[in-house]
């Protein structure tokens, strides 16, 4: 459905995030710059509070950094604002949350043909994307299922169907699997790997958990301020972390 649904090409630059908190200013993210090259999929790792759930949400344009700026497929966001940056977003961006944000009085099926129903699409294509993609993973039998009569790990399997049905450039994930158990979270890691490898999507995920980042080709630590390393690191296949 999207025409750019190859992976998404990511630069940062001397990004920074402060807030104010009455006669303080809190600095989160200092000086933040790093590039994605389209389809590379990388984690960012880091100590809990150290700012990486802030940067996810400055580079899918739910909030805005305080100065920097962040291109995605050479098209500055900070200049968008409105039913523009909303439009860019929701053609361009798909989220995956820790907690999984399913609308509670809709089936997996409709949870899943909304991001088309809400971009226009017809009912029909939505309801075969949406689908074919549940059947992609694994729940073909949970089609008619609200999110209450599913698992933990089923519910997140529906919000990365969700995020993948319009096929978007660049996919963001944070802490995928942070509230389910160990082989469940195995399962979600390999389906991240093999989404990317089918669909292109360049891939962000945060993540403490350090087997999800050793399946990624790159890898981010997060310092203080949310600065990032930019040592280099061999990987299990000879590649290297940025």
């Amino acid at each position: 459905m999207n025409e750019s649904s190859k992976g998404a090409h990511v630069v940062a630059t001397n990004l920074s995030k402060s807030y104010t908190r009455g006669d303080n200013t809190v600095e989160v993210l200092s000086n933040i710059n790093f590039e994605l090259q389209p389809g590379q999929m990388a984690a960012i790792v880091g100590a809990s509070g150290i700012g990486k759930s802030t940067l996810l949400h400055l580079l899918g344009t739910l909030d805005a950094p305080t100065t920097g700026k962040i291109l995605i497929n050479g098209q500055d966001t900070s200049t968008m604002s409105g039913p523009v940056l909303s439009k860019f977003r929701n053609n361009n961006i798909g989220f995956v949350f820790q907690f999984h944000h399913l609308l509670s009085a809709l089936s997996a099926l409709e949870n899943v043909m909304l991001p088309i129903l809400v971009s226009r699409g017809s009912k029909e294509e939505a309801h075969d994307r949406a689908r074919a993609l549940l059947e992609k993973v694994g729940l073909k039998k949970r089609l008619a299922h609200r999110p209450s009569e599913l698992s933990g790990g089923e519910q997140q399997r529906v919000a990365l169907a969700r995020a993948m049905v319009l096929e978007p450039s660049l996919l963001l994930a944070d802490e995928p699997t942070g509230n389910l158990d160990a082989a469940t979270g195995q399962g979600i890691h390999e389906l991240l790997v093999e989404l990317n490898r089918e669909h292109g999507s360049t891939m962000l995920v945060v993540t403490h958990n350090r087997g999800l980042a050793e399946m990624m080709p790159f890898e981010f630590e997060m310092g203080d301020l949310g600065a990032l390393s930019s040592e280099s690191m061999p990987t299990k296949n000879g590649e290297l972390r940025a």
